[in-house]
């Protein structure tokens, strides 16, 4: 249907529930892809008359009697409704193979960290599409069918789809203590071992410029790898507002335009301001006053 309300001009889009009933209309007498068949014709078991049909004189179907009508739109109606389950059973292979032929199965390891996708009753247009509980893979039922848990290990188990679970790339301890992530451990390894490498090699450079420094004063120590850093630091930069750092409002609360001009005006701009008002005020009810009195005489 937002199809077919695509279709309309601009001027008809702007009032669009006045253009439905034509809009169901041609939904209902086209044929369907999936099904073969229209709409209407599945409901009624006739092809619905066009107004093409009146202008070209077509002929109508005569009905004989009523007992054979009822025999024919029944036989009608069962075939149709046969040819239109087959023809959806066909077009719903055809989509799985359509589907399947770029898909890659990524399945899930045990105690995996993974969180279950947000199903909101209700509007959840912007919603989140994943809950941020966190679960844990405890067991593969198959057919991308997993059990899953609370990370922490209490609470009921749940039996979801693979579709309905996001992996973090992370897996949950066994134990009590909480839960570990890859990339953290990984990361503190790499650490380590970078470190390892960078002293051994810190060590040869040491090593190497205590044995050639018999040979020649002149000669160019190694030097390490690694920069070495200033023992200064570097002074931030500071900015010489009174204001500096602070926001004039945090919380992004309503302001009042009258109450900010009263702030910012001083005692002797209030009092003028408070005159010219007064004055303004004044002059426009003399005025006001001469104009009705001109309109009673």
């Amino acid at each position: 249907m937002h199809n077919l309300l695509r279709t309309l001009s601009p001027q008809q889009k702007r009032k669009w529930p006045e253009h439905l009933p034509e809009l169901i209309y041609v939904y209902n007498s086209t044929t369907h892809s999936s099904t073969g068949y229209t709409p209407y014709f599945l409901m009624f078991g006739r092809d619905p008359t066009l107004p093409i049909d009146h202008l070209l004189g077509l002929p109508t179907t005569k009905i004989s009697s009523t007992d054979e009508y009822v025999v024919q739109h029944g036989k009608r109606l069962r075939t149709a409704m046969e040819n239109a389950k087959q023809n959806l059973d066909e077009s719903a292979l055809r989509r799985k193979d359509l589907y399947n032929r770029d898909a890659k199965e990524r399945p899930l390891s045990i105690c995996t960290r993974v969180l279950m996708r947000n199903r909101i009753q209700g509007r959840n247009k912007i919603q989140d599409i994943w809950n941020s509980t966190p679960y844990k893979v405890i067991q593969d039922l198959g057919d991308n069918v997993y059990s899953v848990q609370l990370a922490d290990g209490t609470g009921p188990t749940k039996n979801v789809t693979r579709r309905e679970l996001l992996d973090t790339g992370e897996l949950v301890s066994s134990d009590s203590e909480g839960e570990t992530s890859i990339s953290d451990s990984d990361f503190v390894k790499s650490d380590e071992s970078f470190r390892a490498v960078l002293d051994f090699r810190t060590e040869d450079v040491h090593q190497d410029n205590g044995d050639n420094h018999h040979h020649s004063e002149q000669e160019t120590p190694v030097q390490s790898e690694t920069p070495v850093q200033s023992e200064t630091p570097v002074p931030l930069r500071r900015s010489s507002r009174s204001t500096a750092g602070k926001h004039s409002n945090p919380h992004y609360l309503p302001r009042s335009t009258v109450r900010t001009q009263t702030a910012v005006t001083s005692e002797s701009n209030f009092q003028e301001l408070s005159q010219a008002v007064a004055n303004l005020g004044a002059t426009l009810g003399e005025t006001l006053s001469k104009a009705w009195s001109q309109y009673k005489h």
